[in-house]
């Protein structure tokens, strides 16, 4: 018994032009939607940061477990690696291969060369 109301259509009857005059404007607004959010979207924030502190018993230790306590509160978790001081960590954050994304460093310790990359957050000690 064949469907009256709804005859099958075979390929060679459909016609590409009213098909793309059909589709054409939502697979364009779907691809615009998705650029958009894709070009717009901010990534989530990380939920480990890697910090370069300072010696054993230092106040850049002390302050790195401060700021350790504050961001678990947030639900994120601060690795800290000890170091030498500031210049070691100054040598941690150029250093592209080495994994570190924060470190206190003593101010006026670093030349305009030494740093080019780096941005400071704000002084921690007056």
């Amino acid at each position: 018994m064949r469907n009256r109301l709804f005859p099958r259509l075979k390929i060679s009857q459909v016609s590409w032009r009213d098909a793309a005059l059909t589709y054409g404007p939502f697979v364009l607004l779907l691809i615009a939607v998705v650029w958009l959010g894709l070009h717009f979207m901010q990534p989530a924030p990380p939920d480990t940061i890697v910090m370069t502190s300072g010696a054993d018993g230092s106040m850049f230790q002390v302050y790195a477990g401060r700021y350790a306590k504050i961001l678990a509160r947030q639900g994120v978790k601060l690795k800290i690696l000890p170091s030498q001081g500031s210049l070691e960590n100054l040598k941690r954050l150029s250093d592209e291969h080495f994994t570190v994304d924060v470190g206190f460093v003593q101010g006026g310790i670093a030349s305009l060369g030494d740093a080019n990359e780096l941005v400071s957050l704000g002084s921690v000690f007056y």
